[in-house]
């Protein structure tokens, strides 16, 4: 759950984080969460960006059994990676 991305360990080798987000609206605490610790990610001197399926109120397994990993592949590749 987005409740423990702070408290995850990151190597000193550790530049770049991604975040495979879930989309639950842009006003959800999930969201919320994910910013404020890209923030903090952001101020150490990480680069963070953050990927999401493009339909409101699903995540990326939802997109593998709906559509196949061809369809998360896809999502992956041609989104645009927003920096926060």
């Amino acid at each position: 759950g987005s409740s423990n991305f702070g408290q995850v360990p990151l190597s000193a080798e550790t530049k770049e984080i991604l975040f495979l987000a879930d989309n639950d609206g842009a006003l959800s605490a999930s969201r919320q969460k994910i910013e404020k610790v890209a923030e903090q990610l952001a101020f150490k001197g990480l680069k963070v960006s953050k990927v999401e399926p493009l339909e409101i109120k699903t995540d990326f397994n939802d997109v593998l059994k709906s559509q196949g990993v061809e369809a998360v592949k896809s999502l992956l590749q041609n989104q645009t990676l927003l920096q926060i």
